[in-house]
């Protein structure tokens, strides 16, 4: 719609929404060209790694654990539940 010779202002009460939330999203789209890209966002680290998930599915898809507490106690027992 901006790119039609739209304002934003035209475009957020047509659509409803915060002027503002129009240009962030518009110039965001411009830049990454994925309307769903989503910065990751700082906070607190997850206490698990993507290698960490991967090892507890290899153990139990082999039948070694049985559920998420074998899989506590056997691979991470210095991570709180």
């Amino acid at each position: 719609m901006h790119d039609d010779g739209k304002t934003f202002a035209e475009i957020s009460r047509k659509l409803d929404i915060p002027r503002q939330t129009v240009s962030c999203n518009y110039y965001q789209m411009c830049k990454t060209q994925d309307p769903y890209y989503r910065k990751s966002r700082s906070g607190h680290p997850r206490k698990l790694t993507e290698h960490d998930l991967c090892r507890a599915n290899h153990v139990i898809t082999n039948g070694e654990a049985c559920d998420g507490a074998d899989v506590q106690c056997n691979l991470f027992p210095d991570v709180s539940g």
